[in-house]
């Protein structure tokens, strides 16, 4: 949950730090094309596991907490809090990392777009239109979910 305790302004400078040092180190044709990918795959493979993670955490506290409850009224009442914190904790993580992936779809859509500009490259055009669906899909969520 390292994620949490850092300023979503500052992840996203972290962000686009990493899209422009990765597209100006690089040399080529496909130096706009790589790293905003790469970043959104990495970010989006984190989001999985650790969410994976979590789930399974949730899961394994929530059937301790059954089969100990009933004993100690207040241990129980303690042990729900913890359950209902964790929940929450996961929650702003899960919505953390939904944020960071929209706003890298919106990088990788400008870096697309950057990237066709200056080659004219066909699949520059095809990765700009898929970022644009992923940002949009993205924007949906955030205003109607999160």
């Amino acid at each position: 949950m390292f994620l949490l305790s850092i300023h979503f302004a500052i992840l996203i400078l972290i962000l686009a730090t990493l899209n422009f040092v990765g597209v100006n180190i690089l040399q080529g044709k496909d130096r706009f094309w790589l790293p905003p990918i790469v970043l959104w795959l990495f970010l989006f493979f984190l989001f999985i596991v650790i969410r994976q993670f979590n789930l399974d955490d949730q899961q394994t506290q929530q059937t301790i907490y059954e089969l100990r409850a009933g004993r100690d009224p207040a241990q129980d009442a303690y042990t729900a809090k913890q359950l209902e914190a964790n929940g929450e904790r996961y929650g702003a993580f899960s919505r953390r990392m939904i944020h960071l992936l929209g706003v890298q779809a919106i990088l990788a859509a400008l870096s697309q777009l950057w990237g066709y500009q200056h080659t004219g490259e066909r699949y520059y055009r095809s990765a700009l239109l898929t970022f644009l669906a992923l940002a949009f899909i993205y924007a949906v969520v955030a205003l109607l979910v999160i």
